[in-house]
């Protein structure tokens, strides 16, 4: 039987979570569904949990690095691997809902879109809260674009946060042919964001995309795998560089403000938050760069430029706002979310 959907799971040590990850997957896989998953050179257990399934299950597809490669390098395997018509890229310490691959596979049929994109629940570190999040400003339930009729700016500029323009991986369905068509391109191996990078080219190429406002993934938050060194000042440097240079792969100028908007729409706040402190950085000469970055950013929402001035001049006022936040989120039993 063809491979219609292939599941690949890119994880370096994820012991506390593989486990749970592989299960969501292999409780509904079906006759056309594979699992993929590669191995970044763990220093921990993982390895030796996934040889576990794999010994139960000889249909899964493992794939172990001799040494870590990156991120970048892992995504490009996992997928390299696959035989599948449609891949999903999962995080190893996400988890797939009850008939998520019954969905993915419906629209797939239904719409042949190059990417199928979805909301997702995020949540806390156990899973016990969780809160449904969607990427977009608009009201419909699903939306299909065409980019040989439409701009690419006309999906940028619904989207209200990164995860809309790709950031978040387990939430994205891919054609794998339009994945290999882009190629890799060496410049995105260490970003993080070389996924980005394909399928931000697979819509300047005339592609298509369909989003749906549902979700079929929980999302495991506070745990970032990308905070470098438990420093909140490089994982900024991470998001704000990868899609800087991204922007730049845009030619058409309303199209490229369009993609960087949503980078400051959700995020906001944090980046705020963090350039009070300049321990966060380096030095001062980094935290003046990405200062000077992130108010670039914010050309892009002149009244949030206004905002950042006030509380970066005013620090106990943008304090007190925080802490308010914070007791909100509680009050509402809502996980507090900063990346």
């Amino acid at each position: 039987m063809n491979i219609e959907l292939s599941i690949c799971i890119p994880t370096y040590n994820r012991m506390e979570f593989i486990s749970q990850t592989i299960d969501s997957v292999l409780s509904q896989i079906k006759d056309n569904v594979e699992l993929v998953v590669s191995d970044n050179a763990s220093t921990d257990e993982t390895m030796k949990i996934i040889n576990q399934y794999k010994n139960k299950h000889p249909n899964i597809i493992v794939h172990e690095f001799p040494s870590n490669m990156g991120a970048d390098k892992n995504f490009q395997k996992v997928v390299e691997l696959t035989r599948g018509r449609y891949c999903l890229l999962l995080g190893s310490d996400d988890v797939l809902k009850k008939g998520a691959i019954d969905a993915f596979l419906g629209n797939i049929s239904e719409s042949s879109a190059d990417i199928c994109i979805y909301a997702r629940d995020r949540c806390d570190v156990s899973l016990d809260i969780c809160q449904f999040e969607t990427w977009w400003t608009i009201n419909k339930k699903e939306l299909f674009f065409d980019f040989s009729k439409q701009e690419v700016s006309d999906y940028f500029n619904i989207c209200r946060s990164i995860g809309g323009v790709f950031s978040f991986i387990s939430s994205i369905v891919f054609k794998r042919e339009c994945w290999v068509d882009v190629g890799n391109n060496v410049a995105y191996n260490d970003t993080a964001y070389s996924h980005v990078y394909r399928f931000l080219k697979i819509l300047l190429n005339k592609g298509t995309l369909k989003l749906k406002q549902e979700s079929f993934v929980y999302c495991r938050l506070g745990n970032d795998s990308f905070l470098v060194d438990n420093e909140p000042g490089k994982r900024i440097a991470l998001d704000i560089d990868g899609y800087i240079q991204l922007s730049n792969e845009i030619e058409n100028e309303n199209d490229k403000k369009a993609f960087l908007k949503p980078l400051m729409i959700r995020r906001f706040w944090y980046y705020v938050y963090l350039l009070q402190y300049k321990k966060y950085f380096l030095n001062e000469g980094e935290y003046k760069l990405y200062r000077n970055k992130i108010f670039f950013l914010l050309e892009f929402n002149l009244y949030k430029k206004i905002l950042t001035l006030l509380f970066l001049n005013v620090p106990p006022l943008f304090n007190l706002l925080m802490k308010l936040k914070v007791l909100v989120l509680k009050l509402l039993k809502i996980p507090e979310v900063s990346m």
